[in-house]
């Protein structure tokens, strides 16, 4: 493996064409991304107002039978694509340099970009935030972490104020995200997710003083 080994490549790129499907489930029926690039796509679909959940299926079906049908169809397509376009396509699109390729790729992005609502702001928002995450790039972080903020911050936000409120209105705010027993397992789920890292490079550099 590593080396161009064909049942690698087959193993990894059929686990990674196996989450696809299934990435769309919580997407379509939750509003929460599967996947990294579900998050795109949900960021999509906000812009253009649909949004997800429950109601999508009933409200807005044409959209969800898209998505199934297309599913299919891309997946049927893929073999006869996938031989035709890996013998002679790719190679030409790998030897393209990629000072010929960057210039193309953001006059696309502009283009489309302006064309959402014809505005010149969006365009600067865009570059200013193309630059921004260059920077996280360069920094170490990932874009599938921010995309995925972008998209369930203002979810998250919402089901805060309601539980907020909710709380108000009893005068036990306190009980209503840290005392009931599911919002109390997953801010515990939450917090254990969020501080796993940080605790297991703890650990681990302390294992590592005691052997030395």
């Amino acid at each position: 493996f590593g080396r161009g080994e064909p049942n690698g490549v087959i193993a990894s790129e059929s686990a990674n064409n196996a989450t696809v499907g299934g990435g769309f489930i919580p997407t379509l029926t939750l509003g929460i991304p599967g996947t990294p690039p579900d998050a795109i796509i949900l960021g999509a679909l906000l812009v253009h107002g649909v949004r997800t959940g429950p109601n999508l299926f009933s409200e807005q079906s044409q959209i969800v039978y898209t998505f199934m049908f297309g599913l299919v169809i891309a997946t049927i397509l893929m073999l006869p694509i996938g031989l035709v376009l890996g013998r002679y396509a790719f190679r030409t699109v790998i030897a393209v340099p990629k000072y010929v390729l960057a210039p193309m790729i953001a006059l696309m992005t502009i283009l489309g970009t302006y064309a959402i609502q014809n505005s010149i702001e969006d365009v600067a928002i865009m570059l200013t935030l193309g630059v921004a995450a260059w920077l996280l790039g360069r920094a170490g972080f990932g874009p599938a972490p921010i995309v995925l903020g972008v998209v369930l911050g203002p979810i998250a936000e919402q089901g805060f104020v309601q539980g907020w409120l909710i709380g108000g209105a009893t005068d036990q705010r306190f009980e209503t995200f840290f005392m009931r027993p599911i919002a109390a397992t997953i801010i515990v789920v939450a917090a254990i997710i969020a501080f796993y890292p940080v605790l297991t490079k703890r650990l681990q550099s302390v294992v590592k003083r005691n052997e030395d």
